[in-house]
C-alpha cells in the first residue's frame, strides 16, 4: 500500500482529519435543524460544569467579571465634593 513509513503517517493523518471534518459537518447540520433551538447545548453545559467543579474545589479562584477583565471601579472621584459647579 504505502512504500515508506511517512506514507503511513500521512494515511493516519488523513483518516483522522476525515473523521474530524465529518463530525464537524454533522454538528453544524444538527445546529441548523428546525428543532435545534429546543435541544440543550451539551458542549456549553459540559464546559460550565467543568468550570464550576474547578471553582468549587478551589483550583480556580473566583473573581467578579469586572476584576477578571481588569476594570477598576474606584469611585472615590464621584462624590459630591468632587463635582465642579
Amino acid at each position: 500500500m504505502w512504500a515508506n513509513e511517512e506514507g503511513c503517517l500521512n494515511y493516519r493523518w488523513e483518516y483522522d482529519q476525515f473523521h474530524k471534518a465529518a463530525k464537524y459537518q454533522n454538528d453544524i447540520q444538527d445546529k441548523q435543524r428546525p428543532d435545534a433551538g429546543m435541544k440543550a447545548n451539551t458542549d456549553e453545559r459540559d464546559a460550565y460544569a467543568e468550570e464550576a467543579k474547578k471553582l468549587l474545589d478551589g483550583s480556580k479562584p473566583w473573581r467578579p467579571t469586572w476584576q477578571a477583565l481588569g476594570l477598576s471601579y474606584d469611585r472615590t472621584g464621584l462624590g459630591k465634593s468632587s463635582t465642579s459647579s
